[in-house]
C-alpha cells in the first residue's frame, strides 16, 4: 500500500509573516513593571507547503545573545502544531491580520501562555503575550516587529 502524500493546508496569514523580522520585546510583570527589554531578530519560513520552521535571535544591552528554532507543522486544516524540548502549543489563523497562539514551556509545569500576533500594516506588526502560572495572571510580553526581508 501506498500512502499519498501530505496535502498542504491552504493558509492566508501566516504567509504575511514569512521573512526576517525585528524588534523589541517588552517583558512587564502583573504590577506593571518592566522585566526586560531586549531586541529580537525572527526568521520565519514553510518548508514543503505545511512545516513551519522559526529561528528567534535575542540580543541585550549587556551583551548576552540567545538564539532558538521553533519548528512545527500544520495540520491539514491549517492549525501549526508545535512539540519540542522547550515549548508545546497550537497557532491558527483568527482573522484576515491576526494569527492567535497558545502554548506551554515543558520545563515550567503550569505555565500557559496566549499570544496575539496583529498585522498592522504591510511589514509592521505587533505582538502580545498573557503569562499565566497554576491559573494565575502573570504579566505580560509586548513586542513591535518591523519585516526587513522577505526572504
Amino acid at each position: 500500500m501506498t500512502s499519498s502524500p501530505r496535502r498542504a493546508p491552504t493558509l492566508n496569514v501566516f504567509p504575511k509573516h514569512l521573512g526576517v523580522w525585528e524588534g523589541t520585546y517588552t517583558r512587564i510583570d502583573e504590577q506593571g513593571r518592566v522585566l526586560d527589554r531586549h531586541q529580537s531578530r525572527l526568521t520565519c519560513r514553510i518548508i514543503d507547503g505545511y512545516k513551519w520552521h522559526q529561528n528567534n535571535f535575542y540580543r541585550w544591552p549587556d551583551g548576552r545573545t540567545q538564539s532558538i528554532d521553533f519548528p512545527g507543522e500544520f495540520s491539514e486544516d491549517g492549525v501549526l502544531h508545535f512539540d519540542t524540548p522547550r515549548l508545546r502549543g497550537r497557532a491558527w489563523e483568527a482573522a484576515p491580520d491576526l494569527i492567535l497562539l497558545q502554548w506551554e514551556y515543558v520545563n515550567e509545569p503550569g505555565t500557559r501562555l496566549s499570544e496575539m500576533i496583529w498585522l498592522l500594516a504591510e511589514g509592521h506588526r505587533c505582538r502580545v503575550w498573557q503569562h499565566t502560572l497554576q491559573g494565575e495572571y502573570k504579566g505580560v510580553t509586548m513586542i513591535e516587529e518591523h519585516q526587513v526581508s522577505k526572504d
